[in-house]
């Protein structure tokens, strides 16, 4: 982060600065990316703007798109859990049900085959008006992301180390920092 931070010259980069075309990539979750149809509008219009869809790089060898899923289950208070049991079974692995999931929400399927289906993805190229986000592309970024640790308050959490960690690099002690932002991060974790 110190090395970014002095290659940009500690430039505060804004999605602002996207949209105005200052900026030339961004990352957008898929939710993101399905949400701006034509998005950035005024980049589009003005610039002749041309997408292109890049897994985030990494240093781990086959990671770096991080994936945010949602997880079900079955209360051990259900009163019939073997109705619960099969009704998530069919949320979950049947491909018709998957199919409108991905057209109807922002996200994309468990499912392999919907992923892989010609029909799921022109839904999404339709939607963004881009041929950008091929099924290809998407099975790719699905089968190498890495799902980070959660715990509870972790998204505070994350926010809070991301404004210490920026102070240490803007008051330039950092290194001396690193135990006591350690010890902030853990007190606040437990």
């Amino acid at each position: 982060m110190e090395n970014l931070n002095i290659i940009n010259a500690e430039q505060n980069v804004t999605s602002a600065d996207f949209d105005e075309g200052r900026v030339a990539f961004t990352p957008l979750t898929l939710a993101q990316y399905r949400s701006y149809t034509n998005y950035p509008y005024y980049v589009s219009r003005s610039f002749k703007f041309n997408s292109a869809i890049i897994r985030n790089p990494c240093i781990v060898k086959h990671a770096g798109t991080p994936l945010a899923t949602a997880l079900y289950g079955i209360s051990s208070r259900s009163h019939n859990i073997k109705l619960a049991w099969e009704f998530l079974k069919m949320m979950t692995t049947d491909s018709a049900v998957q199919t409108k999931l991905m057209a109807d929400s922002q996200g994309a399927s468990i499912l392999k085959t919907v992923v892989k289906n010609p029909h799921a993805i022109s839904v999404i190229q339709t939607q963004t008006n881009s041929r950008a986000l091929t099924s290809a592309k998407l099975n790719e970024i699905l089968e190498t992301g890495i799902q980070y640790p959660k715990f509870r308050g972790y998204y505070q959490t994350m926010v809070q180390a991301n404004y210490i960690i920026t102070q240490g690099i803007k008051a330039n002690n950092l290194d001396t920092k690193l135990f006591e932002i350690q010890s902030q991060l853990n007190h606040r974790r437990n």
